[in-house]
């Protein structure tokens, strides 16, 4: 909430977010809750949030996350919900062994956040 908040009183022009797990893969559907602690997805309610913070702002949101191997990017992760947020599967698990620099480009706003390593200028495959 409060990454928003301060988003939308500083009037940025898009919110880039960092974390380790990969939120789109889970064993299991539905909320974790008191009774159902175990065969649940515990970044259900993460994702819901996000989504529903990023809808509202209004704003390109990229999510970048490690944890998995595939060095993607997902244009449809916000669903209908939120059009603008975008997860980048970063480079690592010994696919990708390479820093990877990101280019804002607001006024694109189909593709406003670009992706490519620093050695070799690999791009990441256009879909997760």
């Amino acid at each position: 909430d409060l990454l928003f908040e301060a988003a939308d009183h500083l009037d940025a022009p898009a919110v880039i977010i960092g974390m380790q797990g990969d939120p789109s893969r889970a064993k299991y559907d539905g909320i974790c809750s008191e009774s159902n602690p175990q065969k649940c997805n515990g970044f259900a309610r993460l994702n819901n949030h996000l989504r529903e913070k990023a809808g509202a702002f209004g704003k390109p949101v990229l999510l970048i996350h490690g944890d998995t191997s595939p060095y993607c990017t997902d244009k449809g992760f916000g669903g209908k919900e939120a059009p603008l947020l975008w997860r980048f599967n970063a480079a690592g698990d010994y696919k990708v062994l390479d820093a990877v620099t990101i280019t804002v480009n607001l006024a694109d706003k189909n593709e406003p956040f670009a992706m490519k390593t620093l050695r070799e200028g690999l791009k990441p495959d256009p879909q997760c």
